[in-house]
């Protein structure tokens, strides 16, 4: 098997769990900040939404550095 296969699916496992892991912990941390439970559920949206949408951002800057370069 593809040693690049094996890495992705480990990347991908880690960051099921991490999300899954900071969804189980939300009362815990709504009662340590004094927020509600919906507001610290935007921090999942908020995490989710970064895990999303960090690797578009990045591959666009370097689009455009490569574009600067030219």
């Amino acid at each position: 098997m593809d040693i690049r296969l094996i890495w992705l699916a480990v990347g991908t496992f880690a960051i099921g769990v991490e999300s899954f892991a900071i969804s189980s912990l939300l009362p815990q941390i709504a009662d340590s900040t004094g927020a509600t439970l919906t507001q610290a559920g935007y921090l999942v949206l908020a995490f989710a939404l970064a895990n999303a949408l960090a690797p578009l951002f990045l591959l666009r800057s370097v689009v455009w550095q490569i574009v600067a370069a030219l």
